[in-house]
């Protein structure tokens, strides 16, 4: 007798019971659910305005049907995902194009810069300047001087307006404008180009 109880003892010890394994299942199932909405915030932002329809994102997904609607209405709640019509594609929503044009506040983007203009300055032994674009202008808005009997580019320092194309990291926010864009510039800032003796053909040389 002491055998057998102390054996059904060891087993009733051992044996996970349906409340012990909830709380696992529970986070497993939060997890899984996260993973699925990130696969389709993804997959949706990859196939633009058009959309896709459910019975395509499951097979994206590999997963139900059923599960994947669930996690699209989860979304949609929160203005993430919209549907075109009843039954119809689903494509990004509002709050998720509204996170991707989110821009941080020029005071922010100095504070995370500024160690890596003091590395560049360091590093090449040169002064480093964070340059913004502001209209025509490029504005400097953060500096790493090595040698304060160098002149400052722009003579003005924190805050002094570069017209863009004028210098080396104003040529590069140029450069990355579209062709458009960069034409309209090159055409507004040719006096000013002319006043700093700026040669326009070769900046234009310098873009190409």
């Amino acid at each position: 007798m002491v055998t057998s109880v102390s054996f059904v003892q060891e087993r009733a010890s051992t044996r996970k019971t349906p409340v012990q394994d909830a709380p696992a299942a529970k986070q497993a199932q939060y997890s899984q659910n996260s993973d699925r909405a990130a696969q389709l915030l993804m997959i949706l932002n990859e196939h633009g305005p058009q959309g896709l329809a459910l019975g395509r994102l499951a097979e994206l997904v590999s997963a139900e049907k059923s599960a994947v609607h669930r996690s699209l209405q989860a979304l949609r709640r929160h203005g993430l995902v919209v549907q075109a019509a009843q039954r119809g594609r689903y494509r990004l929503g509002p709050a998720a194009l509204a996170l991707g044009r989110f821009r941080t506040s020029p005071v922010e983007r100095i504070r995370q810069w500024k160690p890596y203009l003091a590395l560049l300055g360091r590093e090449f032994k040169a002064s480093a300047f964070l340059l913004e674009r502001t209209g025509l202008d490029a504005i400097i808005t953060d500096m790493y001087i090595t040698d304060s009997r160098l002149p400052v580019l722009g003579h003005d320092g924190l805050g002094g307006r570069l017209p863009l194309g004028y210098g080396m990291g104003s040529t590069v926010i140029l450069a990355n404008q579209d062709p458009d864009n960069q034409l309209a510039i090159l055409q507004a800032n040719a006096s000013r180009y002319q006043e700093l003796n700026l040669d326009l053909e070769a900046l234009q040389d310098l873009l190409d």
